[in-house]
């Protein structure tokens, strides 16, 4: 059944896959469906100030569920987008909102992919790798994150052969701290796919 604040179709019976709801309440669910029409408008001129604009939305979220993992979910994404656009400091506050997402929801599948989705970006996997082998058995997720952690070091490795090989790839992304993950190995894609299946993923 879709769900009525924001009309994706219901992902479990606890929280809309989307804007959380009910589990945002109304008026964080509301922003939240605001937000995310803002982040996926494209890459006009004005996607910057949409991303933004999506920032704002969220944080009215947050206001409105302070106890949800939803809320800084999506606003680790809406730093990303900006990030992508240009601001790439802003990885940073990404990962802290993350790490209040985790904070509230430590076995949220959703929140571990996007950690790991970060992790690639900011050239970190290897440490949170090791987090991931050092709750082993205390994680039901820690063994899925593992496997994912490895295709993306692996997806990296091979784009970082090629460049040196044959050149700047078309296929090569940079990311920050050096981090490089290749669209042309079906492995890098591993993240995204796996968000897909959650249901629009975490944007």
């Amino acid at each position: 059944m879709p769900c009525e604040i924001c009309g994706a179709e219901a992902g479990g019976p606890d929280r809309c896959p989307r804007c959380g709801y009910p589990e945002t309440g109304p008026e964080g669910a509301r922003s939240l469906k605001v937000a995310l029409a803002l982040l996926g408008g494209g890459e006009s001129s004005g996607a910057a100030d949409r991303a933004r604009h999506a920032v704002r939305k969220i944080q009215e979220a947050a206001r409105a569920a302070p106890a949800s993992a939803v809320p800084p979910l999506r606003l680790a994404a809406a730093y990303e987008r900006l990030a992508e656009l240009g601001e790439p400091e802003l990885l940073v506050l990404a990962d802290r909102a993350l790490a209040t997402a985790l904070a509230r929801a430590a076995s949220d599948r959703d929140v571990h992919l996007a950690r790991l989705a970060l992790a690639a970006k900011r050239g970190t996997l290897p440490a949170l790798r090791a987090e991931y082998d050092a709750c082993r058995g205390e994680l039901p997720i820690a063994e899925e994150c593992i496997r994912m952690i490895a295709a993306l070091e692996q997806a990296s490795a091979i784009a970082r052969t090629a460049e040196a090989t044959a050149g700047p790839s078309r296929w090569h992304l940079p990311a920050a701290g050096g981090a490089a993950v290749a669209g042309l190995v079906e492995l890098g894609l591993v993240i995204h796919r796996a968000l897909q299946e959650e249901g629009e993923g975490y944007i």
